[in-house]
């Protein structure tokens, strides 16, 4: 009887030997998983900070002019440029919810249009605004603009842009 009882007492604690080391694996797996996601959330907390700092740097620059444009569609784009930082910082107001199939799309400008390049798709309004969208490389002379365009955006605009501001 003895034999059989130290028997189920080894069986028994190997079993609870095995679930505890199956709970440490998943446990580890588990803090592994979290960790890396820390260290993403720290990574973009970096580059937010980054992106803050150069956006307030353009906002207080010495030489930083400020222009808000009513757009035909309705809302307001603001412009804050800075030509000694070659940056502007961008801001929407009020802009229209977009029906499917429509995305806003933001352009940089060259003089006499011989330079156009894409900055992106304007992001999701939060309480009716968007922004700020830091933009970097302006040149003098440029003009910032806004089109409306196929999801995704494209490579060139296909119309003419909506509202468009001296950077």
């Amino acid at each position: 009887m003895l034999p059989r009882l130290a028997a189920a007492g080894a069986a028994v604690g190997l079993a609870a030997a095995i679930t505890l080391g199956v709970v440490l694996v998943n446990t580890q797996n588990q803090l592994g998983q979290t960790q890396q996601q820390l260290s993403q959330a720290r990574h973009q907390l970096a580059l937010t900070k980054t992106e803050l700092a150069a956006i307030n740097a353009v906002r207080t620059a010495s030489d930083a002019t400020l222009v808000t444009k009513a757009t035909p569609i309705g809302g307001t784009v603001t412009v804050v440029s800075s030509a000694s930082r070659h940056e502007i910082v961008v801001t929407t107001r009020g802009l229209p919810v977009l029906r499917a199939g429509k995305v806003f799309q933001l352009w940089l400008i060259g003089t006499n249009g011989n330079r156009i390049r894409s900055e992106g798709l304007l992001g999701t309004p939060h309480g009716g605004r968007t922004g700020p969208v830091l933009i970097s490389g302006v040149l003098r002379g440029d003009i910032f603009g806004i089109t409306l365009e196929p999801p995704g955006g494209t490579v060139q605009p296909t119309v003419k842009p909506f509202v468009a501001i001296p950077a």
